[in-house]
């Protein structure tokens, strides 16, 4: 079921497969092809109960495992787990979370008079699997009626355990956003879905917002010359074009790839179903590659945590708590990942916020050039003489440039930076992600094969006029039924 690969050191590993609980050791195998001897009596852990006189003359005397050298790696699934498939046939739909206490007959009260739902491992077994808040609407998975003492057994984000029937309703319908198990955040009925990072999202609006209005109000009325129109023109375009790809990529679903439930069938692509039959075909082919590499062709993986098979480019978000497909890195700036389905409007967001801080510079610079040379009273005041006391009484007389000329000054590096590395990245057929981790870096240095490589011309074409694919997700605002409700509604279409 497991292999256990246990590091030695020079010159070989031995490989222990072991149950599910580590309890037995199933069989085992030096990886350079050295036999071993039988099995012994298995003792506690992984101890395959081998002797030191037992072992092959060049591992005998070798020692104690090294610290940190175990690495345990399971087996792609091929089918949903025995315990799946039992809550497969328990589904019966959803329950709401009570938003207030409800009153029980059980003399422990303190249950229904928290803030919080125990969700425990039986009903017995006082340690929780997880805790839920009692918040308006939160809505788990039912498995079974309530028992005997009034505990039903319940889902949620992927775990399951029991919990006390009198905090929950019955939910005979809710919406799909209601369901999802990530870290995003829904509003208007699950039309508009936002990451984790919703303060930073508010503060990028807010580096935007403030210094647009500032240099409507206070650097643009001083403009002078013919070109006043053009830097009014120009700085709308640049901060409407910013505003709304910074809410395009934020709003926009970067390729989330939805988990599977305990309860739902486990789809296997059919590269793993090729590349798992041909294994079996031909196990020799095989015994030099890891266990990765047998079971994920051409990049497929199967996630541990979503319980699902994410296509080739595709990487779990720790930030987000979602597979993404063609993952390239999470942006607390826009408090969502980038991915295939935003990407686009990424870059177009960062391009757009280095117009607009050149927009803002230059005409704050011109500005300040403008008090420089004008004769008014404020200036003949401080008898400017030199360029450092004219600059100095240009910026008195117009502290509001002089900042945004600072500001936007830095800024500008910063945006125009990462906008260069990220065209970069489309042009080469990367992205940040297997960058940064040298994924196409051979062990001489060389570079391996892209398949999807069309060259410069060609990657940026496909970056910027490619769709942006279908959303899996689906519509979040979708009115879903439970099971029951479901079997009636097909009933009455029937009759109909």
């Amino acid at each position: 079921n497991t292999d256990l690969t246990i590091d030695w050191g020079n010159p070989s590993n031995i490989v222990l497969s072991i149950d599910e609980d580590g309890s037995r050791v199933l069989s085992h195998r030096a990886d350079n092809g050295t036999s071993l001897p039988p099995l012994g009596s298995s003792s506690e852990g992984f101890s395959p109960g081998i002797s030191n006189d037992d072992l092959p003359p060049h591992l005998r005397n070798m020692g104690e495992p090294k610290f940190g050298t175990i690495k345990m790696e399971q087996a792609c699934p091929t089918k949903a787990s025995e315990e799946e498939m039992q809550l497969s046939r328990e589904y019966r739909g959803w329950m709401r979370l009570a938003y207030f206490p409800t009153e029980s007959k059980d003399p422990n009260t303190s249950i229904t008079e928290s803030k919080v739902c125990e969700v425990r491992k039986n009903p017995s077994h006082a340690a929780p699997v997880c805790t839920l808040v009692r918040r308006k609407g939160t809505i788990v998975t039912k498995y079974s009626s309530p028992n005997e003492d009034g505990w039903v057994k319940v889902g949620y984000k992927g775990k399951v355990g029991w919990a006390r029937n009198d905090l929950f309703t019955t939910a005979r319908k809710c919406r799909k956003f209601e369901t999802f198990s990530g870290q995003n955040y829904f509003f208007c009925n699950g039309r508009i879905m936002l990451g984790p990072d919703l303060p930073t999202f508010r503060i990028s609006n807010l580096l935007i917002l403030i210094p647009s209005l500032l240099w409507i109000g206070m650097v643009f009325p001083k403009l002078n010359g013919d070109r006043k129109t053009f830097w009014l023109i120009a700085n709308l375009c640049a901060f409407t074009c910013s505003f709304t790809f910074l809410w395009l990529t934020a709003t926009t679903d970067p390729g989330i790839i939805p988990k599977r439930e305990p309860h739902e069938k486990l789809e296997v692509p059919y590269p793993v179903k090729q590349c798992l039959r041909s294994r079996e075909e031909n196990p020799t082919e095989s015994d030099g590659l890891s266990l990765s590499d047998k079971t994920t062709p051409a990049g497929w993986k199967y996630c541990g945590t979503c319980k699902v098979y994410r296509p080739p480019r595709s990487k779990h978000c720790s930030y987000c708590d979602n597979c993404v497909d063609r993952f390239d890195h999470h942006c607390p700036w826009t408090s969502t990942c980038i991915g295939r389905r935003n990407y686009k409007y990424f870059t177009a967001f960062i391009w757009s916020c280095t117009i607009l801080c050149v927009v803002i510079f230059t005409s704050s610079v011109l500005l300040l050039e403008q008090d420089m040379d004008d004769d008014d009273e404020h200036l003949i005041a401080h008898a400017a003489s030199s360029w450092v006391d004219k600059f100095t009484a240009a910026v008195a007389k117009d502290p509001v440039a002089f900042g945004l000329m600072l500001f936007t000054f830095f800024a500008f590096w910063s945006v125009f930076g990462l906008s260069a590395y990220h065209s970069i990245l489309i042009a080469i057929g990367e992205t940040t992600n297997e960058h940064i981790r040298l994924v196409y870096k051979g062990e001489d240095g060389e570079e391996k094969k892209k398949e999807w490589d069309r060259g410069v011309l060609g990657n940026c074409c496909v970056h910027w006029c490619r769709s942006r694919g279908h959303k899996r997700l689906g519509e979040m605002s979708e009115i879903m039924l439970g099971p029951s409700e479901k079997k009636e509604s097909e009933e009455f279409s029937n009759s109909v």
